[in-house]
Parts: structure tokens; C-alpha cells; sequence
């Protein structure tokens, strides 16, 4: 159930999830416009998330900020790299520089 987080109490909906949509169909007619603890309970049934996926003619109208961003975000998951680790410097770990490097001191 989502909180709000200001004063950590429900904001008043739930999600539920079935894996048998005979169940999930039989629970929204047992309890659709029921009272539950005082209040009119109202279920909606979950939609499809939609496909919001522009071609490259439809980004090519766009503005070139919002262009950018929309390629920024579309090669966001295409990068192999953490970028926890791009910013690490050696010596905030506490160890040689040598060990780190692979370099070996004689």
C-alpha cells in the first residue's frame, strides 16, 4: 500500500495482484461498491501500460532538449559501466595505489 511521506499513513488505495484471473474476477464482483471500515470501496481494474515509444521522425519534431533527453534516456540502459564505481578514487579505499594498479613494488 503507498504511504505518504509526510506522516507515513496510506493515501487511501492498495494494489493486489492475482495470479488467477478467475479469482481476480471473482473478487471484484464479491467486493466492488462494498463498504469496508466505513467506506465505499471502489475497484478498478489495471490497464496496460502504454507504448510511449516515438520513431526517430516524431523525436526529429520535438525540440533539441527534449530530443536530447529522450535519447539520453533510451542509451541509459545500453551502458555496460556502474557509475558507482566511475568515481572512485583509489585512496579513499585505504589501500596501496599499487595493489589497486596491479603494479608490483620490488
Amino acid at each position: 500500500m503507498p504511504l505518504k511521506k509526510a506522516d507515513g499513513k496510506g493515501k487511501g488505495f492498495a494494489f493486489v495482484q492475482f495470479q488467477n484471473p478467475d479469482e481476480a474476477v471473482e473478487a471484484y464482483l464479491d467486493n466492488d461498491n462494498t463498504i469496508f471500515q466505513g467506506r465505499l470501496l471502489h475497484i478498478i481494474s489495471a490497464k496496460a501500460k502504454k507504448d510511449t515509444k516515438l520513431d526517430d521522425f516524431e523525436i526529429s519534431k520535438l525540440p533539441l532538449k527534449k530530443q536530447k533527453e529522450i535519447k539520453r534516456k533510451q542509451n541509459a540502459f545500453k551502458a555496460t559501466f556502474n557509475w558507482n564505481s566511475l568515481y572512485l578514487n583509489v585512496r579513499l579505499l585505504g589501500f596501496p595505489q599499487e595493489i589497486c594498479t596491479n603494479r608490483h613494488v620490488d
